[in-house]
């Protein structure tokens, strides 16, 4: 379906609105139509509040690209709002996919990997962004927090 289709055109319209449910039925009507469409794909999963339903709307953009970074970086937030321990592989992907922010994502990794406990790993994690960038004060100070609770 091409941006002046009139199922995206509803859609749209819905969304120029606010208003969330009716957005969420035109883009499952789209998507019904055109199950390639990644921005509906997508756009449905950041809408969407039923877990199960942005579940698959996250893995049916997925399927279309796997290495869209927006795609990517919604579906780590989304992970790590509910607490999934999929959230792990899901900012070590965007490490991988996103260059631009490849520190950004490693001091988030670190940080996710303090609120688990897993202070070990997040020291590897932090030394290893420090010698990207030695003068990241964030992960200097997160550092020197998980250093003290690890130990020598």
């Amino acid at each position: 379906l091409g941006k002046t289709a009139p199922l995206r055109r509803i859609a749209d319209m819905w969304e120029a609105t606010d208003s969330v449910s009716a957005t969420i039925k035109a883009l499952e009507n789209v998507i019904a139509w055109d199950s390639k469409s990644f921005d509906a794909s997508l756009k449905l999963a950041e809408l969407s509040a039923d877990s199960e339903t942005r579940n698959r709307a996250f893995e049916r953009a997925f399927s279309i690209n796997p290495f869209d970074v927006a795609l990517l970086d919604a579906r780590y937030r989304h992970l790590k709002s509910i607490n999934d321990p999929a959230s792990l592989e899901a900012i070590e992907r965007l490490i991988h996919v996103d260059s631009a922010r490849r520190q950004s994502h490693r001091l988030s990794q670190a940080e996710l990997l303090v609120s688990r406990g897993d202070t070990v790993s997040a020291k590897t994690a932090l030394l290893t962004l420090l010698e990207e960038t030695p003068n990241d004060w964030l992960a200097q100070r997160l550092l020197l927090k998980v250093a003290g609770e690890v130990g020598p």
